[in-house]
């Protein structure tokens, strides 16, 4: 899994960087909270720094755990202008969490239905308000900014929104919001959150050596401070012992074109590794390791892993046709191995996104194995 990915921040004590911030904040109180809108430039922290804020302040009001604070992803139907689609969110027992990215194209309908029922039903566990988090508000358009005002403003009484955004000219658009700007992050404020990464994923990693100062400074330049793709490249230089990092950002027809050239330069040589390509999904195998580093190159480009199989199908269509033809069926069959994986399971979306990739190379092999 991404180390960018996972969450690692839960309270105050988790985070070692915006002090300043940090010691404004401690001192709000959950009955008096208002409408917020946090603002920064993309990687300073914003979402680790409002997770911490927000668990801060049900922690001491209800006199609660962290570690009670669970989240867990639900998705709903909403009517939308001639169908039903699912939609995506994540909540807990306090508050929900609401990505606009993820809610698509047709988010609007989200929020009239699911949104109004939210803040119209009544509090079953009698708390003071309902409590949304609105993660990366600045792709909404007008229209939804206006609904979303409307919202906040009457139905102020039984709800209170957190919204994060990446560019402050969304301040204006908002009405009896306190504004929070959180600054960017220092070099060396991200190299003591990767310190702290790394001493929980990898301890055998020694921080304090002048080789790995070297290495974190070539993962602050290339990343320019910013902290999740700090995290990632470090990631992908400890784990995975990548140096060349100049190549991460491959384009679009480069980056199939290399994920192609990999799965149909695999050779399995006998029945015995056929049997652990097919029963495992872990990658042992050279071939396999360097397919995988190439996966996790992508998906920092890509704001859905899912976007991966499909982009590479339009690529397989567009310049490598002879492929395409030749295994329609078996692609459409992997593709719907995957939609049942996703719903079945609870494997995280990207590792059956790299189990895609990994079967259609032993598939390639199988076919092409020399007797």
């Amino acid at each position: 899994m991404l180390w960018c990915s996972k969450n690692y921040v839960k309270s105050f004590e988790d985070i070692t960087h915006h002090p300043e911030l940090k010691k404004k904040l401690q001192n709000c109180k959950y009955n008096k909270l208002i409408n917020m809108l946090f603002y920064g430039v993309k990687g300073c922290g914003k979402k680790s720094i409002v997770k911490a804020y927000v668990n801060n302040l049900i922690a001491s009001y209800f006199n609660v755990k962290l570690e009670d604070i669970h989240e867990t992803k639900k998705k709903i139907k909403c009517k939308t202008s001639k169908k039903f689609e699912i939609f995506h969110y994540s909540k807990t027992k306090y508050y929900y969490i609401i990505d606009m990215i993820k809610l698509g194209k047709k988010r609007i309908h989200f929020f009239d239905e699911f949104l109004r029922y939210i803040i119209q039903s009544k509090n079953i566990f009698n708390f003071p308000f309902n409590l949304i988090m609105i993660r990366n508000f600045d792709v909404s358009d007008n229209k939804l900014i206006t609904r979303f005002k409307l919202y906040s403003e009457k139905y102020y009484k039984y709800t209170r929104f957190i919204c994060i955004t990446n560019y402050p000219q969304n301040i204006s658009k908002l009405t009896g919001y306190a504004t929070i700007r959180v600054p960017q992050l220092t070099k060396n404020e991200i190299s003591r959150v990767i310190k702290d990464i790394l001493y929980e994923e990898m301890s055998s990693i020694k921080t304090h050596t002048v080789g790995f100062e070297k290495k974190m400074d070539k993962i602050l330049d290339y990343s320019q401070n910013h902290l999740a793709k700090s995290i990632f490249y470090t990631q992908l230089l400890f784990q995975f012992n990548m140096v060349q990092l100049k190549n991460i950002a491959l384009r679009k027809y480069r980056r199939f074109e290399c994920i192609y050239s990999l799965i149909t330069s695999k050779n399995i040589k006998n029945l015995q590794d056929i049997n652990k390509e097919r029963n495992t999904t872990l990658l042992t195998k050279p071939s396999n390791l360097k397919l995988k580093r190439l996966i996790y190159q992508c998906a920092m480009n890509t704001e859905k892993y899912e976007e991966l199989i499909t982009g590479f199908l339009k690529f397989l269509i567009k310049y490598k046709t002879d492929f395409f033809e030749k295994y329609n069926k078996q692609l459409l069959s992997l593709i719907n191995n995957i939609a049942i994986a996703h719903t079945n399971t609870n494997k995280t979306t990207f590792i059956i996104t790299e189990c895609f990739f990994i079967k259609l190379m032993t598939m390639y092999s199988l076919d092409n194995m020399k007797p």
